[in-house]
This record gives structure tokens, C-alpha cells and sequence, in this order.
């Protein structure tokens, strides 16, 4: 029997949100039965990741966000209508001879500045097409941008032309999109809530100190980096502030500038007593597991994997170019899960006392209030979609 075929589109232009969220789905449908996946992403470290098995990439030429819908090379000396026709031609070009039965697209319905279409509408004229899925997580922007930005490129018309599915990775009791973002009630019926997402993680705490010390561990990460200086050097600098004793982990991401990281450890020199730097790990959930409280931003993935190992955690959250974190940590500060500082009141003094009183806090079961039955629940559909596509033939 001929496995059944799925395709990822996944652009990755800032940070390792969109990547994370794309291996984590990609290796829960890979293992149904007699299917595999293919990942066409832009990011520059996927070779980096563990793949799963029946999972497999194409790279795309790497793009660098440096403005709200605004994208430039990451790389290469290219204009952008050069690149985004390249990137074009590359999807095409794989869509054509995968000929994959599930195209599943990360977030841009129509791809970034419009670079899906062409697949789109090829697929569209297939006489065996295959099923097209909006893989979308629950918060994008403040409502009115996203309206604003979704009318005036047309989208809402390619989710209704061209989409079969809309899989939102979260709660409607959390975030609605179909009434934030005021989807028609054609493409509204087209949405399946999932929850959350929840990766496995390997039993037992890692140890970043001696055995015998048991002091807690406070870890600090800022996604890919890239933007993240501003979060760790504040977090570097509380460690003189605080009271409580702790080991500590600075998780930089591949994507800080090497200036900034240089900057980074130049704080951290003389090395300080159980203070480790880490520039890259696969294995982030695997700290996120082992830590007392983490200091993170508020992105989509960071934000679950966190709370899904039910952590004490401080967000502090990105506010430009997008609205997003700041809108999932206040979301989740009010349902009391989470502690939030505004990027503009971060100082290491504040830092360090709320570090202070987390730590001091007893563990709460709260975070028990969301569903984590994303991937298991998208496996069900996508199982669903795949035996009835067999069964016509």
C-alpha cells in the first residue's frame, strides 16, 4: 500500500515558534498508519532538530522579518520580489512531484507575501487534490489588524476558495478567532478547535549542578533570540538582586546576534557560581521540565510547553512588530497561571523580586484549566480525513 503523503509549509522568519510547532505535528500524523511527512521551511538551523521518523525537509531560502508583514533575506543578496518568486517556484515545484494528499500551511493562508498561491491554485485544478489545512495558533494580533490585514489581501476569500480545514491549536474559551477575527460563517464552519499543544518529555530532572545540590533551578530563554537580548540581560543582571538561592540556565537561541551574545557572557565573566549559558538546545522542553520557575517571552510554543509541565513562570512578553505575546500573557495572567511584566517596566529589581516570590510560592495545580489534547485530537482528524480520501479512491 502506497504510504499516504503530507506536506508542511512552515516560513520561520522570526524565531522557533513556527518550526517547534510544525515538527511537533508533522511527528504525531507520521505515525499513523502508512503516512509520512515533508517540511518545506525556511529556518536556518533545521538540521539541527531531531527529526522523526518518516519525517524529512526541503529548505527554502531563509527569510528575516524587519517590519509587520515586511521580510527581507536572511542570506542572500536578493531583492524580494527575486526571493519570494525563488521560494514560489521551490514550493511548486515540490507540491508538483510529492503530489502530497494533506498540504497543511503554518499561519499565512495564502504563504508569505502571497508565495502559496501558485500551489494553490494548482492544487485547485488536480484532477486528485489534495486536502489543504490552515494550521493556525489561537492569537495572531489585535483583532482589527488581522481584520484589517486578512480583507485587504484577500483571505478570507483563499480560506473559502482554496481550504478545507482549519485546525486552531487552542481554547475557544481562551481566544476565539472566529469572533476576534471575524471569520465568515462559510470559512467559520471550516474551523476545528484542538487545544493546545503538548510534546512528550523523557522522565527525571536534569542536573546542572553537583548532586548533592539542591537548590532550585530558575531557567531564562527568549525563543530563537533573535529580539531577546533586552529579556536576558535584565535576567543576568537580577541574579545580583535576588535573595533566594538558585542554579540558573540562560537559554540564548541560535538566532541572538553574535555581538549581543558576546555582550550576553561578557556579563556573565567572571563565570558566575552555577550560572550556565546554553546558545542552542533541542531539548528545551527538557529544562522547561527540570526548572522551578522559567523567565520566558510569551510565545505560542514556549507558553505551552511551560504550562504544560505546570511552571511557575514570568512572561515577559514581545510587543512589536505583533501584539500576540502581550495578548497571550495578560490571557494567561488572568487566569492566574501566569506572572507578566511589560517589556517597558522590566528592570532587574523587579526581575529579581518576583523571582523571589515565585520561588517562595507553593506549586499551584491551576494550569490544569488547559487542554493540552491538541496533537492527539488532530491525529483523529487527520486520520478521519486520510481513510476517507482512500475510501474514494
Amino acid at each position: 500500500m502506497t504510504k499516504k503523503r503530507i506536506l508542511f509549509y512552515s516560513h520561520d522568519a522570526l524565531g522557533l515558534g513556527h518550526i517547534r510547532r510544525t515538527i511537533a505535528i508533522a511527528e504525531r500524523i507520521a505515525s499513523i498508519a502508512d503516512s509520512t511527512a515533508l517540511i518545506l521551511t525556511g529556518t536556518p538551523v533545521i538540521q539541527s532538530f531531531r527529526l522523526p521518523r518518516n519525517v524529512d525537509f526541503i529548505k527554502l531560502p531563509s527569510l528575516r522579518k524587519t517590519a509587520n508583514s515586511s521580510y527581507e533575506a536572511r542570506n542572500l543578496q536578493m531583492g524580494g520580489g527575486e526571493l519570494f518568486q525563488l521560494r514560489s517556484r521551490i514550493i511548486l515545484e515540490t507540491f508538483q512531484n510529492y503530489a502530497p494528499d494533506i498540504f497543511v500551511a503554518d499561519k499565512h493562508p495564502a504563504g508569505v507575501m502571497g508565495e502559496l498561491m501558485p500551489s494553490l491554485i494548482a492544487n485547485a485544478r488536480r484532477k486528485k487534490r489534495a486536502r489543504v489545512v490552515l494550521s493556525l495558533r489561537d492569537i495572531l494580533d489585535e483583532p482589527d489588524v488581522v481584520v484589517r490585514s486578512w480583507r485587504s489581501k484577500g483571505l478570507y476569500d483563499v480560506l473559502r476558495d482554496y481550504y478545507d480545514r482549519i485546525l486552531v491549536w487552542g481554547m475557544k474559551e481562551i481566544c476565539d478567532p472566529i469572533r476576534e477575527y471575524r471569520f465568515p460563517s462559510d470559512v467559520a464552519a471550516k474551523v476545528s478547535f484542538c487545544g493546545y499543544i503538548r510534546r512528550d518529555v523523557p522522565g527525571g530532572k536534569m542536573s546542572m549542578t553537583e548532586p548533592s545540590d539542591s537548590r532550585p533551578l530558575v531557567v531564562a530563554t527568549a525563543g530563537g533570540g533573535e529580539d531577546g537580548y533586552f529579556l536576558l540581560e535584565n535576567f543576568v543582571r537580577s541574579l545580583g538582586h535576588v535573595r533566594e538561592a538558585f542554579a540558573s540556565v540562560v537559554l540564548t537561541g541560535p538566532d541572538m546576534p553574535q555581538a549581543d551574545r558576546a555582550r550576553l557572557h561578557a556579563r556573565m565573566s567572571p563565570p558566575r557560581t552555577n550560572v550556565f549559558a546554553v546558545d542552542f538546545t533541542n531539548r528545551v522542553e527538557e529544562f522547561f521540565r527540570s526548572a522551578d520557575v522559567v523567565v520566558s517571552m510569551a510565545g505560542y510554543n514556549s507558553v505551552c510547553e511551560i504550562l504544560a509541565q505546570r511552571k511557575k513562570v514570568i512572561l515577559v512578553p514581545r510587543v512589536q512588530p505583533r501584539q500576540e505575546q502581550l495578548i497571550r500573557a495578560r490571557n494567561m495572567k488572568a487566569l492566574g497561571i501566569a506572572e507578566m511584566i511589560h517589556p517597558d517596566e522590566l528592570s532587574p529589581e523587579i526581575l529579581a523580586e518576583t523571582i523571589d516570590r515565585l520561588l517562595a510560592a507553593p506549586n499551584s495545580n491551576t494550569n490544569g484549566c488547559l487542554d493540552f489534547g491538541g496533537l492527539d485530537r488532530a491525529a483523529d482528524i487527520f486520520e478521519r480525513d486520510l481513510t476517507q480520501m482512500q475510501a474514494a479512491g
